[in-house]
């Protein structure tokens, strides 16, 4: 009988390009991200990735605004922080990178090739942007990251990707364990195909003490989540990637989707990990 480790649960919050015209239930505000990070901690979740938003919702890399979420979420709970470097349209590298020394959080999203980035409804684009990710890119924010004392989450939307990781790593600029955030769904990256999903986590499980996370965008979201928890890996759910609990129906909000998420691990047997078991799957924090 093969053992799986337990389940570490991220949720996404608020993301960049999600709007409240989408779904109402958005947090926007440091109060708001703070009281659903405190609701999704204790509902299951251990880690929370977090964009920072304007009071309107615009996307914003102020380390001000960075600095008062994390004191906020801090004093509510101990969940894990993962701040987002992916950063919003027409921000600059240095704008994406900036809070991360300011707010030294246990984890940080670093994005690991340049692509297209394309939303679409059937064969419209409904909106694309070029985010670029050169290798130098990678090679900076790693440093940057190791001086915060900062681990970094590598969000891969296809194969190439963590390759890219693993040459940056060989100049340097990353050490081991290597955490891994696989993305499917993103037109511009790999298909949400099962195959898919299996080709990328056996390459990132010959990669000695890699893990390996699941991001499914929209409509596959709770798809890929379940099959990477019969996979034995980790899951993220949100409303920055997805808006609906179930076919047509709204998420209520974060808590409810981490909830979905707890529930349907405890279907298939999968123990959900506490914080200090997250801590030791995810190796944090990192000491350089």
């Amino acid at each position: 009988m093969i053992i799986l480790e337990k389940l570490v649960i991220t949720c996404a919050l608020t993301g960049s390009l999600t709007s409240r015209a989408q779904n109402p239930a958005l947090p926007h505000t440091p109060e708001e991200l703070a009281n659903n990070a405190y609701a999704c901690y204790e509902a299951g979740a251990t880690m929370v990735h977090i964009h920072a938003r304007m009071p309107d919702g615009t996307p914003t890399a102020s380390p001000e605004v960075f600095q008062d979420i994390v004191k906020r979420v801090k004093e509510k709970c101990d969940v894990l922080l993962c701040l987002s470097t992916g950063g919003a349209p027409g921000m600059t590298l240095e704008q994406r990178l900036g809070h991360i020394p300011i707010c030294k959080p246990e984890m940080g999203s670093l994005n690991s090739g340049s692509m297209n980035f394309a939303l679409a409804r059937g064969t419209t684009i409904l909106k694309e942007i070029i985010f670029p990710n050169k290798f130098e890119t990678l090679g900076h924010f790693g440093d940057t990251f190791k001086e915060a004392g900062t681990a970094p989450e590598f969000e891969v939307y296809d194969v190439g990707q963590i390759n890219n990781i693993l040459f940056v790593r060989e100049q340097g600029h990353f050490h081991d364990p290597l955490n891994y955030n696989i993305v499917l769904g993103v037109l511009g990256g790999a298909a949400p195909t099962m195959e898919n999903l299996m080709y990328m986590k056996n390459l990132i499980e010959k990669i000695p003490r890699a893990t390996w996370c699941v991001t499914g965008i929209g409509r596959h979201q709770w798809r890929l989540i379940t099959q990477a928890i019969l996979l034995g890996g980790n899951v993220r759910c949100g409303l920055e990637d997805n808006i609906y609990i179930s076919r047509g129906v709204l998420a209520e909000s974060n808590k409810q989707m981490v909830e979905k998420c707890v529930r349907l691990a405890k279907e298939l047997d999968r123990e959900i990990a506490d914080l200090d078991e997250a801590k030791e799957i995810m190796q944090l924090p990192r000491k350089y």
